[in-house]
């Protein structure tokens, strides 16, 4: 059969076990039951309160777009849009609509009764989870960052997922699984500041460090690659695997303004093989490899590069109220 369509003709001459089902696979309290009709009437839909992950709801501008779409035709390659049974019983809407809202509304604006869904089995937290998970490897709507972390927070004031870093880390991973890391990274950052979770690291960035300088630190630093006059040494806050952009900039400061650099450094996201401290040492030690190629390429010394001393990570080890020594590492 043609896999495009006239929307008209659809509920006419669709075969239900042509279309595709979709796949959980990390959510082990969803089943995938079959693909069936069902007219639009029987369907609960609500956006506002039961869809956690759109924070705004339903959006207009795409629905447009996909009447558009469905007014050139229905691609039976696409998997439909998914409900599942109500647990209430003689109601007039025994379906719960999980995902598809956009398309839900622009069939029905078009002037559709009925359609085919995906029906799948779980739980309110599984309704959650499925709503997470299905727009995110799919090339259709995207989830914006914005939209997980409100789906993650929801969910941690419904008591759903508990306000535990680990735990919140696992269900991005499982929700998101093909989003890059530091999309990953800011979302947790985001949720975890705002849910106030307790952490084990901290990460840093320029504006959570000048919040640092003014709330827990007595002394006084300048990055940015600006002048810090009390030093007379040029600042620099450094993340680990960026020392090479940190000693480019080193040596076009010594050689334009004749100043020192010094480096205030911080590190990702400690490894099963690789620990805050131990991405300290390797700092350091690139650091030094760096100053040594650079007098073996002529240059007599690099004592214009200072590592100044590294931000406290680690809760309950590192004194938050001062730089770690590079003597100490």
């Amino acid at each position: 059969m043609n896999t495009i369509l006239p929307t008209s003709e659809v509920m006419e001459k669709v075969d239900l076990k042509s279309i595709r089902l979709p796949h959980f696979s990390t959510l082990p309290t969803v089943k995938v039951i079959k693909t069936i009709k069902l007219p639009f009437d029987k369907i609960f839909i609500d956006d506002v309160n039961e869809n956690l992950i759109r924070q705004h709801g339903i959006t207009p501008a795409h629905v447009e777009e996909i009447k558009y779409s469905f007014s050139q035709g229905v691609d039976l390659n696409e998997m439909p849009p998914c409900v599942t049974k109500r647990q209430a019983v003689n109601i007039a809407q025994p379906y719960e609509l999980v995902y598809g809202f956009n398309r839900s509304l622009s069939l029905i604006d078009l002037g559709q009764k009925s359609w085919y869904f995906t029906l799948i089995e779980t739980d309110e937290d599984g309704i959650d989870d499925v709503r997470a998970i299905e727009n995110e490897p799919l090339p259709k709507f995207y989830n914006k960052e914005q939209d997980i972390k409100h789906y993650l927070m929801k969910k941690i004031n419904k008591g759903t997922l508990k306000n535990n870093e680990n735990l919140i880390k696992a269900k991005l991973n499982q929700v998101a699984l093909h989003r890059n890391k530091q999309s990953k990274d800011r979302i947790l950052q985001w949720v975890y500041e705002d849910m106030n979770t307790p952490q084990k690291f901290d990460y840093w960035n320029k504006p959570k460090f000048d919040l640092w300088l003014l709330n827990h630190c007595s002394e006084k630093y300048i990055i940015g690659g600006n002048l810090d006059t009390e030093r007379n040494m040029i600042g620099h806050l450094v993340k680990h695997g960026y020392e090479y952009r940190f000693i480019v900039n080193a040596i076009r400061d010594f050689a334009n303004k004749g100043k020192h650099s010094y480096c205030i450094a911080h590190m990702g996201e400690p490894t099963k093989n690789s620990s805050i401290p131990h991405k300290r040492i390797k700092f350091k030690e690139e650091i030094e490899s760096l100053k040594s190629n650079l007098i073996k390429c002529g240059m007599p010394n690099a004592n214009f590069i200072h590592i100044l001393g590294y931000l406290p990570q680690e809760h309950g080890i590192d004194d938050w109220k001062k730089l770690i020594s590079p003597k100490n590492i």
